[in-house]
């Protein structure tokens, strides 16, 4: 973030402070770890392919007569508890579609054998590794890669229209680069079949790919079933996001680091009950430009103690698809819960648009730098904002905000709730407040002034007016009857505005012990009958098995691991 100055650098933002040495952590908690290890191989029958020494007439089952190409390896068959080895530093220009099945107790191993660097596949104009049609396998300790000019992928797994959904994938410890599509992919192959079911994605990198870096799709809410992608990295990726979960149902996000992808670095789209759990999501740029999403046609779903930062865009965004059925997918956004998040130096903190509704915002931190923004931003609009969408529009309503800190500073304000959803059923209660210089604390009702809609779109006739600042709490609190126990006070941080990178430790956002915000919470539960309504959108799917939550467990630690007493909470993700 340093820029030019003269003979020197300024370092104004650079979070590196211009220092030329930085400490290092014990362990990478989150995201790919290159010293990680898959699970070893217990295979019935082992086949080997060496790319040098190897000889495809070989019967494969030894390293001494190991095949030589992987075009061997796509015209044989294996049996269930098979495994497929390929020697390590090992390198095949061409692609591998093996056409067998395991099972669920002897699924087909796809690894690596010897000594040094991973086997490395490039599938030129096909995809690295495509697996189509097929059921149980492993794919571990490889390196896959195509030529960009394609919209091929470093792994494809692809269901079949008229097929029943193909059904559990582990992919461990895989580095996916450069090609044309998505580095990890699930999906359809085409027309209406609907992904695939139980893949898991660990600790893998995904990296400078034409597509996403790792997405899971489905064509409507009922694909690509229990997916859970942990310890994950995906960066500079220019499809649609880093780690994209669309058109499904039932996955986790857990521990993954995405960053300078295209769009949205974290998200879900047209899904349901997807959880974002512990990543880290920064410098996202282009289009949206967002570090997480919530989005169109989302239901049930959950963001908890992530951490967005340096996002040209908004840190976390929170969506319905406003008054249009797209494509046959629902309007709304429903049932979705943000909590135990912290958003700093994003383009904006917190955005939440068009038709989210029920959903649940506690204990979360966003501190909005960007002058003339705002922490949390809250608006909609009449309809026809772009074109395409045809009868977009709508508002956020009946969603709880409660024991959020709030926080303006450079410029910025502390809350925007725009228009129409002032009077939607929204309601704001334990929010702690703070803005620097002549910013308000709130802009409630309206439009700011100015021909132009809150991000930037031309304003319907009749629809500019300017929003109600408020820069006192009590003023606001009798003008509107909301916050009636909400808290106008410098929080107390640690050290605001040096937060930096890695989700942890992140001390600078922990509170001192004289912070007002200290056990001035309200007691936030989720209540059976939110729950009972949220649950009328779930479908069983087995997830749990997968280890892919149904529902939302209770608060039991905040963003640092640290206790929660559920009788005294603080406001803010620190307890």
């Amino acid at each position: 973030s340093a820029k030019p100055a003269g003979e020197t650098l300024d370092h104004t933002g650079d979070p590196g402070g211009g220092r030329a040495v930085f400490p290092v952590a014990a362990e990478q908690v989150d995201g790919f770890r290159e010293g990680w290890a898959s699970p070893p191989v217990h295979a019935l029958r082992s086949y080997y392919v060496d790319h040098e020494k190897g000889d495809d007439a070989a019967p494969g089952t030894s390293p001494a007569r190991a095949w030589r190409s992987l075009a061997r390896v796509n015209t044989a068959s294996f049996l269930p508890g098979d495994a497929i080895l390929l020697k390590r530093g090992g390198s095949w220009d061409e692609g591998l579609a093996p056409r067998s099945n395991g099972t669920a107790s002897r699924p087909i191993t796809l690894g690596a054998y010897g000594e040094g660097a991973r086997p490395r596949i490039d599938g030129g104009n096909r995809h690295a590794v495509s697996i189509r049609d097929r059921n149980w396998w492993t794919i571990q300790d490889l390196e896959v890669t195509s030529d960009p000019a394609y919209n091929r992928c470093g792994i494809n797994l692809e269901s079949v229209e008229g097929r029943p959904r193909p059904t559990g994938f582990h992919i461990y410890n895989v580095i996916a680069y450069d090609n044309g599509g998505t580095g990890i992919r699930a999906g359809p192959g085409g027309g209406k079949d609907n992904g695939c079911d139980g893949v898991h994605v660990e600790n893998c990198l995904a990296y400078c790919n034409g597509g996403d870096g790792i997405g899971m799709h489905g064509n409507d809410q009922n694909g690509c079933r229990n997916a859970l992608i942990r310890y994950c990295t995906a960066w500079e990726n220019r499809g649609t996001g880093g780690i994209y979960m669309s058109g499904g149902q039932n996955g986790l996000i857990d521990r993954c680091v995405a960053y300078n992808n295209i769009v949205i670095n974290i998200w879900a789209w047209n899904a349901i009950n997807v959880t974002m759990r512990r990543c880290e999501a920064w410098r996202g740029h282009e289009a949206d430009a967002g570090g997480y999403d919530i989005d169109w046609s989302c239901e049930a779903c959950t963001m908890e103690y992530c951490y967005a930062h340096h996002n040209e865009g908004v840190g976390f965004l929170l969506q319905g698809s406003g008054w249009i059925d797209y494509r046959g997918f629902p309007m709304e956004s429903r049932y979705n819960l943000m909590r135990y998040c912290i958003s700093e130096h994003d383009g904006g903190s917190i955005g939440m648009v068009e038709t989210f509704e029920n959903g649940k915002l506690y204990n979360n931190l966003a501190v909005c730098r960007r002058k003339g923004g705002d922490a949390l931003g809250i608006g909609g609009w009449p309809e026809k904002p772009w074109d395409w969408y045809a009868d977009a529009g709508g508002w956020p309503s009946d969603t709880e905000f409660y024991n959020n800190l709030l926080v303006g500073v450079e410029g910025a304000g502390g809350l925007h709730a725009d228009d129409y959803t002032t009077r939607q059923g929204n309601r704001f209660d334990y929010d702690l407040y703070a803005s620097a210089g002549d910013a308000p604390l709130i802009k409630w009702g309206g439009r700011e002034s100015g021909p132009k809609f809150w991000w930037g779109e031309p304003s319907p006739p009749g629809t500019m007016f300017p929003a109600d600042p408020y820069r006192d709490l009590a003023v606001f609190r009798k003008a509107t009857g909301q916050e009636v126990h909400g808290l106008a006070a410098d929080p107390q941080f640690e050290a605001p505005g040096e937060g930096g990178y890695g989700r942890l430790p992140l001390t600078a956002y922990r509170l001192k012990a004289g912070s007002p915000a200290l056990r001035a919470g309200r007691p936030v539960l989720l209540e059976p009958e939110w729950l009972a309504a949220r649950a009328k959108y779930l479908t069983n799917t087995g997830a749990e098995k997968w280890g892919v939550p149904m529902e939302p467990a209770p608060v039991t630690v905040d963003y640092w691991d640290r206790p929660v007493d559920p009788t005294a909470l603080s406001i803010g993700p620190y307890q």
